[in-house]
């Protein structure tokens, strides 16, 4: 085809055509979306269990790998040793999980740091002892278990033992390490609550829904009501101890407790929010406390929320998980403030072997 060109411009056009052919290749090999050639970096976004602590959430992944993500770096680890796990639960330092199998395990550090000593570390997850059958767990200072035959089972850091709770049984859920809730619509040590439906036990909180959808929230002394955790649109305390209602709060479905702030959703699937909020954690697109409770317009389609200390996740029907919070900026580079203040899609990236 070169026959009529000199053979410097033979050398010229060929060396294009070369260079042009090597470029096409290159790009197929970075950037192609060929089945099977993919090079871009692969992600896990999609989960059926979250948790959260005070400065990190574990998630569950399909096949049943537990991941520990950081709020301050949006970075998560596989958890090593442990597979198999339908659900997690987390506090502070020490992390729960629960396999399909039944059995309990456990790793991390002590959750008693009050003198600044950590009495324990566990750096692979271990099994609890006498415990088995068990379908529910749930943290804060110690651990609760549910059995399939609704009996519910505690233990704390300092062992990895449990045993029964006061012989309790026909229980239909448990929150925090001490919030029961029986299927007769009572909870475990409050004579004055019935017709409850669902409980929430935050930090040092606790949230039960009626079953007219009211819900209630336990003022005890020592506590405040410095966040608007009560919800009344003040920061005023209760005049005495007992049970608040929450007020501007109707038909509601579920609620949701984290560290001095909380959450509800109704019979409509709108989710509700008040509390405390200066890392954005409530997911209102500001980091106004919010002393009444306000809808959250940009949570859509919730099935699950887990709230920690400075930050929430929300689990949606297909499976992927959102964070609230802007907590961590100056550790991200390039660092969105303005998208921080609303949802955001959390997306873990895996290495391609």
């Amino acid at each position: 085809m070169f026959r009529n060109f000199s053979k410097p411009w033979r050398a010229a056009v060929a060396g294009v055509l070369l260079l042009a052919a090597f470029s096409l290749v290159a790009g197929s090999v970075s950037a192609s979306n060929t089945p099977g050639k993919d090079k871009s970096p692969q992600y896990l976004t999609h989960f059926k269990s979250i948790a959260a602590g005070r400065y990190h959430a574990l998630l569950v992944s399909i096949n049943g790998n537990v991941w520990d993500w950081n709020v301050e770096t949006e970075k998560a680890q596989l958890v090593p040793g442990i597979k198999d796990v339908v659900e997690v639960a987390t506090y502070l330092n020490r992390n729960v999980a629960l396999k399909k199998d039944g059995t309990v395990w456990e790793w991390g550090l002590s959750n008693d740091i009050s003198w600044g000593s950590i009495k324990e570390e566990i750096r692979r997850p271990r099994q609890v002892k006498g415990l088995s059958d068990i379908t529910a767990i749930s943290s804060g200072y110690g651990f609760l278990a549910l059995s399939k035959a609704g009996s519910v089972y505690a233990w704390d850091d300092s062992k990895s033992e449990a045993a029964q709770l006061e012989k309790l049984s026909n229980v239909k859920k448990i929150s925090g390490d001490s919030q029961v809730l029986l299927k007769d619509g009572t909870v475990w040590r409050e004579p004055d609550l019935e017709a409850i439906i669902d409980i929430a036990a935050g930090d040092m909180d606790e949230l039960v829904l009626k079953k007219d959808g009211t819900v209630w929230m336990k003022f005890e002394e020592g506590r405040s009501n410095y966040f608007g955790q009560f919800g009344n649109g003040t920061n005023t305390d209760p005049d005495s101890p007992g049970w608040y209602r929450v007020p501007g709060l109707e038909r509601v479905t579920s609620i949701y407790a984290g560290w001095d702030h909380f959450f509800a959703q109704d019979e409509d699937g709108v989710t509700w929010g008040w509390g405390k909020n200066r890392e954005a954690q409530l997911g209102t697109g500001s980091t106004d406390q919010q002393n009444s409770p306000v809808k959250l317009v940009k949570v859509k389609n919730m099935v699950r929320l887990a709230a920690g200390d400075v930050f929430s996740l929300y689990m949606k029907k297909d499976g992927t998980v959102y964070k609230m919070s802007n907590y961590g900026r100056s550790f991200i580079p390039n660092y969105n403030e303005a998208a921080s203040l609303s949802p955001q899609q959390i997306r873990i990236p895996i290495k391609q072997k």
